[in-house]
């Protein structure tokens, strides 16, 4: 079994087990393998359990054969290899702790720039640096915060600078749009300009246009009044043309009087011409019948035959008179209606001209019964 008994080697291991020598005792670990070599432990596999008074972990006696000196205790106490090989490391980190505190105080910006001579004096300098560090780690939070929060402000003055190039390109693009629209309108205005002069010219060319149609409207005016009178003239011719289809009227009244008379005396003739006729047809008849009775009676067919012969004269007389009669009835009604269409005509030329109606009262005028025949028909009064 090893002791070791150098102060160097357990003077830091002591002050750690001093502080808390009585807690590890309390934490000690009853696992039932060895916490270095894992071999079992217990009284029945022959293999006892024993305690490190560093780590307070329970190990064989294989794995803790150094003994150690601790300030606390008596007597010399167990330790398990790991904890003895941590402890021949100790005057390396003694040195190293104290390095570390003179230069944290130097970072913490402490003025005593002295190498602490122990390890407690290395401890308290490194607590003592704590603070000052604590502080600047809280001034660069706040130095960090501010450089976030510049970061922020430059990203908005970015993305302002950024929209003030867009607006500065879109009021470049806006610019150049009102030049070619600058352009555009002196173009216009340039249009505008010969079309004004061109409308100026037209306007001219118009008034003279103008000119000329005043002069003729005044001789229309003139000409105007002209047909008036002549119209007034025509007027009046109108008013004598009315006087004189107003005296034919009458003329056409008394006609159709006279023609109504002609009808009836005309009918009362024809009536008593087919009485005569037809008692001259009758006596004929009989005339004829007594003929043949009596040629039949004496002669034969050759008197009855020359007997016909002498009578066909006869009847071709009677034929042509009838004849006559009824051409006679047809020519008063011819003479009717050329009066009757010679009215009409008078009536519808009248009030347009009044050199048909001088026409129409020259032609009337002489219209009267059984004298003038229209030209159109023609008859023969026998």
């Amino acid at each position: 079994m090893a002791t070791v008994t150098t102060d160097e080697a357990a003077s830091p291991l002591a002050s750690l087990a001093s502080d808390g020598g009585q807690e590890r005792t309390r934490s000690w670990a009853e696992t039932a393998n060895c916490a270095v070599c894992n071999a079992e432990l217990g009284k029945r596999k022959l293999n006892p359990r024993h305690h490190c008074r560093f780590c307070g972990k329970s190990v064989c006696s294989s794995c803790s054969p150094s003994m150690i000196k601790l300030e606390s205790e008596k007597s010399l106490q167990r330790a398990c290899t790991p904890c003895v090989a941590v402890s021949q490391q100790a005057p390396a980190l003694k040195d190293r702790l104290i390095r570390l505190g003179a230069a944290l105080n130097a970072v913490g910006g402490g003025g005593n720039s002295d190498l602490p001579s122990g390890l407690e004096q290395a401890i308290l300098k490194c607590e003592a640096t704590l603070t000052s560090i604590q502080d600047q780690r809280d001034g660069y939070e706040a130095a960090k915060t501010e450089l976030q929060g510049m970061k922020l402000n430059l990203e908005s003055v970015r993305l302002k600078a950024n929209d003030l190039e867009a607006a500065l390109k879109q009021e470049q693009l806006t610019r150049r749009q009102t030049e070619e629209q600058l352009g555009e309108a002196q173009k216009l205005r340039q249009a505008m300009e010969t079309h004004a002069d061109e409308l100026e010219a037209s306007l001219r060319h118009e008034q003279q246009s103008r000119q000329k149609s005043q002069d003729r409207l005044e001789k229309l005016q003139a000409k105007h009044q002209a047909e008036e009178m002549r119209a007034a003239g025509l007027k009046a011719s109108l008013a004598q043309e009315q006087q004189s289809k107003q005296q034919i009227e009458e003329q056409l009244d008394d006609l159709r009087v006279r023609h109504q008379t002609e009808e009836a005396r005309g009918a009362n003739l024809k009536d008593q011409q087919q009485a005569a006729a037809y008692q001259n047809g009758h006596l004929q008849h009989t005339q004829l019948a007594q003929a043949q009775e009596g040629l039949f009676q004496h002669g034969g067919l050759e008197d009855a035959a020359a007997v016909c012969e002498a009578l066909i004269p006869k009847l071709k007389a009677l034929a042509a008179k009838e004849q006559a009669e009824n051409r006679a009835a047809d020519c008063k009604h011819q003479l009717l209606d050329a009066g009757t269409s010679t009215a009409s005509t008078i009536r519808a030329t009248c009030p347009s001209s009044g050199s048909s109606m001088d026409a129409g009262s020259a032609r009337a005028s002489n219209v009267g019964p059984r004298q003038t025949c229209v030209k159109r028909f023609s008859c023969t009064v026998m």
